[in-house]
């Protein structure tokens, strides 16, 4: 007696090789051994971290911009496939070109990058032992926040976050 009918293994082995060949194809696109999951949920934990800190220190939470979270994201995996560590591009856009071509109508922002840090907790801690990272991250002015984290390349990981004020309009 077959355990499967001929259809039923004929399905069972289609929807094993597309689920193996999506995984691998997720796979395939990171610059690292990382899932694509991995990298939101550093991206999550990170944001939690700051609005954390912000709640505790009496400043307004921000809200999270999907648009923010892209333009972040693309910077981070930006370094990482091509291998600096800069505001700045080698093509010579920085965050405000960047913020413009998404676009995303700011007030104001302020753009915070890391390199080497291999949890939510590192980048955190040492973006608020910079001044200038810390003035970000707790800019009462700002009301949203994009977290990006890439893996790959010289550094290993790559965050930026973008703290925003949106225009009125």
């Amino acid at each position: 007696m077959d355990v499967f009918p001929k259809s039923g293994l004929i399905f069972f082995l289609v929807t094993a090789v597309t689920f193996t060949a999506l995984v691998l194809s997720a796979w395939a696109v990171q610059p690292s051994h990382k899932l694509p999951t991995q990298a939101l949920v550093f991206e999550e934990e990170l944001a939690v971290l700051v609005n954390q800190k912000r709640r505790t220190l009496g400043v307004p939470i921000l809200k999270k911009s999907p648009l923010l979270s892209r333009v972040a994201r693309n910077h981070s995996r930006d370094m990482s496939g091509r291998d600096f560590f800069q505001h700045t591009n080698p093509d010579g856009q920085g965050p405000k070109a960047r913020l413009e071509e998404s676009g995303y109508t700011w007030r104001a922002f302020g753009e915070n990058i890391g390199c080497g840090q291999e949890s939510p907790r590192l980048i955190f801690e040492a973006w608020f032992k910079n001044n200038a990272h810390r003035e970000n991250m707790l800019n009462p002015f700002y009301r949203e926040i994009g977290i990006g984290f890439a893996a790959g390349g010289s550094c290993g990981s790559y965050w930026t976050g973008i703290f925003a004020s949106p225009a009125v309009r």
